[in-house]
């Protein structure tokens, strides 16, 4: 039982770290768009 915790405790936070850099990647893209819209 441990062993499965303390997988699953890692691949939540591969997930966070998965998801965080995802969202980071899109709002670069949202601000490269608005600033061509802008221009």
């Amino acid at each position: 039982m441990k062993k499965r915790i303390i997988k699953s405790r890692g691949f939540s936070l591969l997930e966070i770290i998965f998801v965080l850099a995802f969202l980071g990647i899109i709002l670069l893209a949202a601000g490269n768009y608005a600033r061509k819209l802008i221009d």
